[in-house]
């Protein structure tokens, strides 16, 4: 009895923190990369970038957006997945500006896993383009989460 008692007040308190997580996650929307503010960049690129290019410069843009527009939308990594910069990723990025149909995803710098957002920028400089943000996509409480640019 004492056991059965114990593992029902596990159970109901898990169903109670998972109702309360997700309650909350249906009135803030989530937080940080973890916000539904992909679901907005995801139909945003789905419609209004359609049959453009689609570059993700930091980890954790493609499979959520492959997912949510039935990989209608298959952004390219071009971020490596080292801290430190390659040597390829320049020339990566060289070829990239050659297609002006093209669009960068970034995280905001507070969300950022690999920073890639200054030496992009400096790259679209030096191979004599100007990079734009084009648009930025924001949580429900109004914080920026991504930016979408475009370089010609």
């Amino acid at each position: 009895a004492v056991a059965v008692l114990l593992v029902g007040a596990i159970v109901l308190l898990d169903l109670g923190v998972d109702f309360a997580y997700h309650h909350d996650l249906a009135i803030t929307g989530g937080n940080s990369t973890f916000s539904d503010a992909i679901y907005r960049l995801a139909d945003y690129l789905q419609n209004d970038k359609q049959g453009q290019q689609v570059v993700a410069m930091d980890w954790g843009f493609r499979r959520p957006i492959q997912l949510l527009t039935q990989e209608q939308v298959d952004p390219t990594e071009a971020y490596g997945s080292s801290t430190d910069i390659q040597t390829g990723f320049y020339e990566n990025l060289r070829k990239l500006f050659a297609r002006p149909d093209t669009v960068y995803l970034f995280h905001v710098e507070d969300d950022t896993a690999f920073h890639r957002r200054d030496a992009f920028l400096s790259e679209a400089l030096a191979a004599g383009k100007k990079a734009t943000l084009e648009k930025t996509f924001y949580q429900r409480d109004g914080n920026p989460v991504y930016d979408l640019f475009s370089v010609r």
